[in-house]
């Protein structure tokens, strides 16, 4: 019978109770088995069972299987049947309760030991990474001390684990037997850590050392300026001598030509040797004009690989612009005989577009790329037509109507670039797409001929070349330009029947028309500097439209009120003196500002030609001083010396010669405007012009002083310098 204090039932339960019922369900197939072994097979039987009644710990009681080891033997009779079993039990639960913990331990140590791997496994990987790693894993103490560094930590900070984190120093080495100071770039992540009470515990992170990256970029920065300097130098240097090399043979070719035509009766031999004089002009002309379109082409090439060419909008009719396009290659049309006509479309009309913002000097520079090459093939042509038409749309022009095998020729490496028209100073105006053909009756081109169009240094064929000329950049650089502007450029062509280059650009519909005079001028001055030199291979043409393009704008200046009317008293205007025509350029007086006596000579041999009266300085210096003795000068009021030149001016603590001895002052000379160079030594024109405006502004000055920039410097910051140096245009 199982023990009543190991069931924990009382008397009176476990009476009423069968032993079968005192045992829990789980043990119940066990007790039948060994039931079974005791009464049919006569053996005795022992086995672990579970008792019904849990067993409570009296220590903290917690609630625990209750185990007994039962062991029963039965008793025979003299028949041999069964008479009783017998049979006795033993409390092992705390023996269940150890095998139990232990098997849990085991088991536990079991998960323990595999965590343990893992977490040396991680541990070896952390430390080959760090090891790996560029920078540097740290932990640091409110105060800055270092608790923890993985391997070197940050080796190149160049101190000691006792010592807090400088990242300020700058790294002393020596190279090559040179003391070299450089300044250390530490990119840092740092995370704090924060105890229950939200309080700093530490602070953990990682550093990078990126010296070398900053090292690089100012090494970038610096040969950046240096192109940058290097592009402006070439400009002013091989620009400057081809203009005056252009300038001075239309010179010779000019004079001659009107020597000849003077002369009636001139002997043989000298009427050959003017004729051979002027043939030889004319080829330096043409060989000095075609190196200066290489070399302007080479220039616009670095800046375009130097991303340094930008789109500047400004408010334009681009009708007006095509026909200035098409007026600088009138003479040379003329003299091949070939008739070019110009063509608005009706669905220009139709928007009826006045002026939108666009890059002027930009879209003129493509025109001229194309006109120059539909010219070139096709003035050896029978029929010689070139057409040029205009038309706008409010969609981006797939391809054009009427051109069968028209096609676009993207630049490969083209990119989606972000919208040059969402910028504030394009405006808020209606998006416009305009189109523009250049349309010849020239040679054509084959399909083959045509893949080749727009590479760079890459023409049509290898006769290109030997019949046509030509460096090969025209069309790439028109493609580029093209893209830079939101648009695309294709060609349609048919061998021995001509081509039509046709090219589209994004801009916007410009709400009013700049009032500003100095915006347009400047814009135009712009376009002239970008196209000057590569406006047609008839130079002695482009060189008097070149001329005409000066004087119109001088002519400009006076009707918009920026130049004098009269050549003593500066600014004197009334409204009816406003409202006079132009004034003849024979009147005006003119300050040339250069230090290279080759273009100052040029240029103003140049302005003579136009009747003006010239005058020269070699440098900034020179023009103030020269200033001082015009009509502008008023003198410093303090002084008591108003409108006295300045080499008459003297101190007032200076004794003063007798009314009768003292000499007649000289009669202010007459300044209409300044032509001032950018480049020169003593004091350059930057300069000069700020302290022109300081003087005007101080009030030493009556009026303002026109200053026209004369200059190959034409990247866009150089002329908004100039601008904002006080320079006109």
């Amino acid at each position: 019978m199982i023990d009543i204090m190991i069931t924990n039932l009382s008397r009176d339960t476990a009476s009423k109770m069968s032993w079968m019922d005192r045992i829990a369900p789980s043990s119940i197939p066990t007790m039948v088995k060994g039931w079974e072994k005791l009464t049919v097979h006569n053996q005795p039987w022992s086995g672990e069972l579970q008792l019904i009644k849990p067993w409570y710990d009296p220590v903290t009681g917690d609630e625990y299987d209750n185990w007994v080891l039962a062991s029963y033997q039965h008793e025979l009779s003299s028949d041999g049947s069964i008479k009783s079993i017998m049979g006795y039990c033993t409390d092992i639960t705390l023996q269940k309760r150890f095998a139990k913990e232990m098997e849990e331990r085991a088991e536990l140590s079991e998960e323990l030991l595999l965590r343990t791997n893992q977490a040396n496994e991680i541990k070896r990987n952390f430390k080959r990474f760090s090891d790996l790693a560029p920078g540097g894993l740290a932990i640091l103490d409110p105060d800055g001390f270092l608790l923890m560094q993985m391997n070197n930590g940050f080796p190149y900070l160049a101190y000691q684990k006792p010592k807090q984190t400088r990242m300020g120093n700058p790294w002393v080495g020596n190279i090559a037997g040179s003391t070299l100071t450089i300044q250390r770039w530490v990119l840092a992540t740092f995370s704090p850590e924060l105890d229950e009470n939200g309080n700093l515990k530490s602070v953990m992170g990682c550093s990078t050392d990126i010296s070398r990256i900053k090292w690089a970029e100012d090494l970038q920065d610096r040969r950046l300026k240096d192109y940058n300097s290097f592009i402006d130098i070439t400009s002013h240097e091989m620009r400057n001598p081809l203009s005056a090399i252009v300038q001075c043979a239309d010179g010779i070719s000019s004079s001659l030509k009107q020597y000849k035509a003077a002369k009636q009766n001139l002997d043989t031999e000298i009427s050959g040797i003017i004729k051979d004089g002027i043939d030889a002009a004319e080829t330096i002309q043409l060989c000095a004009q075609h190196q200066k379109s290489i070399v302007d082409d080479i220039l616009t090439i670095s800046k375009l690989d130097s991303n340094l060419l930008e789109i500047t909008p400004v408010s334009i009719r681009p009708v007006e612009v095509v026909k200035l396009g098409l007026k600088m290659f009138a003479g040379e049309c003329q003299m091949n005989s070939i008739s070019q006509n110009l063509y608005v479309s009706q669905s220009f009309l139709d928007l009826k577009i006045d002026s939108v913002m666009l890059d002027s000097s930009r879209l003129t520079q493509v025109l001229i790329n194309l006109m120059t090459n539909a010219i070139k093939f096709t003035k050896n042509e029978k029929k010689r037509e070139i057409h040029v038409s205009v038309s706008a749309s409010l969609e981006a022009p797939s391809l054009l109507e009427g051109l069968d095998n028209f096609e676009y020729f993207p630049s490969p490496t083209r990119l989606a670039k972000a919208d040059i028209t969402a910028s504030e100073e394009w405006g808020n105006g209606q998006i416009i797409y305009l189109r523009f053909e250049v349309k010849d009756t020239g040679c054509g081109l084959t399909t083959a001929e045509k893949k080749n169009l727009f590479t760079r240094f890459s023409q049509a064929s290898p006769r290109t070349h030997v019949h046509y000329g030509g460096s090969g950049l025209g069309l790439f650089i028109s493609r580029q330009l093209t893209e830079l502007q939101g648009g695309e450029i294709g060609v349609a062509s048919k061998f021995g029947v001509g081509s039509t280059f046709a090219f589209y650009i994004k801009c916007r519909r410009a709400l009013e028309r700049a009032n500003n005079p100095e915006s347009r001028i400047n814009s135009d001055m712009e376009a002239d500097l970008e196209a000057y030199g590569r406006l047609a291979t008839n130079v002695p043409k482009s060189i008097k439209d070149h001329e005409e393009n000066i004087l119109n704008k001088l002519l400009d200046l006076h009707e918009k009120g920026k130049l004098p009317t009269n050549r003593t008293n500066s600014f004197a205007f009334e409204e009816e003196e406003r409202q006079q025509p132009k004034m003849n350029p024979s009147s005006w007086s003119v300050l040339i500002v250069e230090d290279n006596l080759v273009n100052q000579k040029v240029l103003a041999a140049q302005m003579k030609r136009l009747g003006c009266t010239v005058h020269v300085s070699n440098h900034g210096k020179e023009a103030l001083e020269f200033v001082r003795r015009t009509g502008f000068w008023v003198g410093r009021a303090a002084d008591g010396n108003e409108n006295l030149p300045s080499s008459q001016c003297q101190s007032r603590t200076q004794s003063r010669p007798p009314a009768q001895q003292q000499p007649k002052p000289e009669s202010p000379i007459s300044l209409t405007l300044i032509l001032l160079d950018i480049e020169m030594p003593i004091m350059d024109g930057l300069t000069c012009a700020r302290e022109l405006r300081k003087m005007e502004k101080e009030g030493e000055l009556k009026g303002h002083v026109p200053v026209i920039a004369v200059t190959a410097n034409a990247r866009a910051e150089q002329i908004q310098n100039a601008l904002d140096a006080g320079c006109t245009c």
